[in-house]
């Protein structure tokens, strides 16, 4: 099976720091008695178009919470809760094939600096072998389709999380995490708010079939990815998948973030998705490969903002 059917975000850890402002004016009112009733509706206009300013670049504190979630407890996850009155909008983060809950913790910073909380999680099985998951580290046993079983458990069990607005859930993913986002979105679409993709693995079935002309030809066992493990569930679990057959099932609006420079997951992936899903933008970020940091990650992480705040 070839490495460019994986796909997995390896950016390296970034620190950085927003600020906000204030935009807060006044106007002076006038001295002359004719013109006092306008000055004042003036200036309260300003001072709420002010506040309006202030309230979207405020920066919030955060606390981060380890959560255990599913059916069972025994997925780990950490959620990024903004320090603000009532509850808020949710995204819960999939990562991609052979990465873990760290590799997309920075969005979740990010959103959560922003009011929203966040929610990342080791998929079970799901990591490469040096890397520390906390749900299981059997990756034989991974496939997109258990994938995308846990993360609907997750799901089910933010619902009644007491920080989190149970009407406003965002599912984000990134890779194989995306391709897992849009299955469990397009299953239970009215319990989604959203959907959020960076350069989502839908080319997953077709790298199979190019790898393996049969379900025969498949091995029980082998090494992927620079050695992750996979058992021939991988391949059985999405052989009879038709992915775009699926999208339209779900008709939120969807956000896709995509790198022209990707070599592991075609652009055209992304391309055909926004004609399939009913309601899609597709944000291309020039010269980006697979996986965004720097100043492609500020780029993405702003698309994202724009969605949440266009969509909450």
């Amino acid at each position: 099976m070839t490495k460019k059917l994986i796909a997995a975000l390896l950016s390296a850890a970034m620190l950085f720091m927003l600020f906000g402002c204030s935009g807060k004016s006044e106007k002076t009112q006038s001295a002359a008695s004719g013109d006092a009733e306008t000055s004042a509706q003036s200036s309260a206009e300003t001072t709420l178009e002010s506040k309006a300013e202030a309230s979207e670049t405020d920066i919030y504190e955060y606390t981060d919470r380890e959560i255990y979630s599913g059916s069972s407890n025994d997925i780990y996850g950490v959620a990024y809760i903004p320090e603000k009155d009532g509850k808020t909008p949710l995204v819960i983060i999939s990562h991609g094939l052979g990465a873990n809950h760290r590799s997309c913790e920075e969005y979740a910073r990010r959103f959560a600096e922003k009011g929203y909380s966040a929610y990342v999680f080791d998929f079970p099985n799901g990591s490469r072998p040096h890397l520390d998951n906390k749900s299981g580290d059997d990756s034989t046993k991974m496939s997109v389709m258990t994938e995308a079983d846990a993360l609907g458990e997750v799901l089910t069990s933010a619902k009644g999380w007491d920080f989190a607005d149970s009407e406003k859930i965002y599912l984000m993913g990134e890779s194989q995490g995306g391709l897992v986002s849009s299955l469990v979105a397009c299953d239970r679409p009215g319990e989604v708010a959203g959907l959020m993709l960076l350069y989502p693995a839908f080319n997953i079935p077709d790298e199979i079939h190019e790898a393996y002309q049969s379900l025969d030809e498949v091995p029980e066992e082998t090494e992927i990815y620079d050695g992750l493990p996979v058992g021939k569930i991988y391949a059985s679990d999405v052989w009879d998948l038709y992915v775009y057959e699926k999208l339209p099932a779900y008709t939120g609006k969807v956000v896709i973030v995509h790198g022209d420079n990707d070599s592991v997951v075609d652009i055209s992936y992304a391309q055909q998705a926004k004609k399939t899903f009913k309601n899609c933008e597709l944000q291309i970020i020039s010269g980006a490969h697979h996986g965004f940091s720097g100043e492609y990650f500020e780029q993405a992480a702003q698309y994202l903002l724009d969605y949440l705040k266009e969509n909450k």
